[in-house]
């Protein structure tokens, strides 16, 4: 019944193409390398450290978070607090 339906309100049975999926990261590889060189230079930089410079820097405003996930990625791990 469902099948004869979708026949009559579009004319075929074909899947609809992917509307999903993942979004794109904001931050490149070079951004990572970016972020792991200032971390090799000072290495008691805090999370929100990072993020300020980096948003000073670049075209993208990211969060906390984003950077924190880019650090892992990297193999980096970061305190949160000062």
């Amino acid at each position: 019944v469902r099948l004869m339906a979708l026949w009559r309100r579009q004319g075929s049975l074909e899947p609809k193409p992917n509307q999903g999926g993942r979004p794109m990261r904001k931050l490149s590889d070079d951004d990572v390398t970016k972020l792991a060189g200032w971390v090799e230079v000072e290495p008691d930089i805090t999370i929100l450290e990072l993020t300020e410079r980096f948003n000073l820097q670049a075209k993208v405003a990211v969060s906390p978070a984003t950077i924190g996930r880019a650090l892992d990625r990297a193999g980096l791990s970061r305190k949160k607090r000062p």
